[in-house]
């Protein structure tokens, strides 16, 4: 029987060769693609991690507002390590193990981020970021306040700043990063803003609830009142009584009865004592936590939520004024008026200095 050899197929070696020597070719083609590939995606993974960061600084400012109340001053907002500057100064950290430390800016921001303290303060090179922290007083319509504003800057695969850190507030904004550097920026003014004016919409809502209340309290007056007495309800007063005013009628005895807050309706007086267990309210009291039981005492008497007691700025209680002072003439700078019309009740941020004329 014949024997049939079949032929087995292959490369032969001039062929292996040529295989080999394409695919090195188009290798040598294609890597400066590749590195430019995972280069830009070590770059695009620098900037979601810097934004993780600023959502971070958001998250710690916005929970660091019910803390003004233990600062009022100074009102910080961003973490600011060990550092002391004063308004237009500025501080840069870059040491990552006092990034790393409890009191860090990378540890406290890792509590209100998914990132940890770790990823936080080394860029995606292994690089630690710069930090840095300035801060300024911003003027706002009647108004000032002070404010952050921070940086994180990342030195890029090269490990070098490419450029100088800004050197106050005013530069803050045009800083911009060089070379391969990065840059996020983060500043609290929006925040602040935001809170001065929720400040000036409960003093608006606080106007309106006593104009309201005072209203009620007077219709009632007239209504409870016999004729023959309704002649004192014109030289009352309806809005909850402030401490320090006069709650005696030396001044009227033919109009109204001698003794204390009979100056204010009797319903009026009622409230007060219910709220707060005083005749009257504290105003000018400079002691915050007094002005602060007056102020929330206050609250409840015409209705308001309770935290609108307060700045909502600084947490710092309001000052009120049932009868303010006003300035008749030079010779009585404090007088208050004794007779209708009355001046309007006032709510301000500032304790009323009737020495300079406000």
């Amino acid at each position: 029987m014949k024997q049939i050899i079949k032929r087995q197929d292959g490369f032969t070696l001039p062929e292996v060769i040529m295989v080999v020597a394409v695919m090195a070719i188009v290798s040598a083609m294609a890597f400066p693609d590749i590195v430019s590939f995972f280069k830009r995606q070590s770059f695009e993974q620098e900037k979601l991690v810097q934004a993780e960061i600023v959502k971070a600084l958001d998250a710690y400012s916005k929970g660091r507002t019910a803390a003004f109340s233990d600062d009022p001053v100074n009102m910080i907002t961003v973490p600011m390590a060990e550092a002391a500057i004063g308004a237009g100064g500025i501080f840069e950290l870059n040491d990552p193990e006092r990034c790393l430390a409890a009191d860090g800016w990378g540890a406290l921001l890792s509590n209100v981020s998914n990132l940890s303290a770790q990823e936080i303060c080394s860029d995606v090179w292994g690089n630690p970021r710069v930090y840095t922290v300035a801060q300024g007083d911003l003027s706002y319509r009647d108004g000032s306040f002070r404010t952050y504003f921070v940086t994180i800057l990342s030195k890029g695969e090269n490990k070098d700043l490419d450029t100088t850190t800004w050197a106050n507030v005013d530069a803050y904004g045009a800083f911009k990063p060089a070379g391969d550097d990065l840059i996020s920026k983060f500043s609290d003014v929006k925040l602040k803003t935001e809170l001065f004016e929720e400040t000036l919409r409960r003093m608006d809502r606080i106007v309106e609830a006593l104009d309201r209340y005072a209203q009620s309290r007077y219709n009632e007056a007239l209504l409870t009142t016999e004729e023959s007495q309704q002649a004192a309800i014109a030289y009352q007063l309806f809005y909850p009584a402030e401490d320090g005013d006069f709650n005696d009628t030396s001044n009227r005895p033919d109009i109204l009865p001698s003794g204390p807050g009979t100056w204010y309706g009797q319903r009026v007086i009622d409230d007060v004592q219910s709220a707060s267990g005083q005749n009257s309210l504290a105003s000018g009291v400079l002691d915050s936590e007094t002005r602060r039981d007056a102020l929330q005492s206050l609250m409840r008497i015409i209705g308001l939520p309770q935290e609108f007691c307060c700045d909502a700025l600084t947490g710092e209680p309001f000052f009120y004024y049932s009868n303010p002072i006003i300035r008749q003439n030079t010779s009585m700078p404090c007088d208050r008026r004794l007779e209708p019309p009355y001046m309007p009740p006032k709510l301000t941020i500032e304790p009323i200095d009737c020495n300079d004329g406000n």
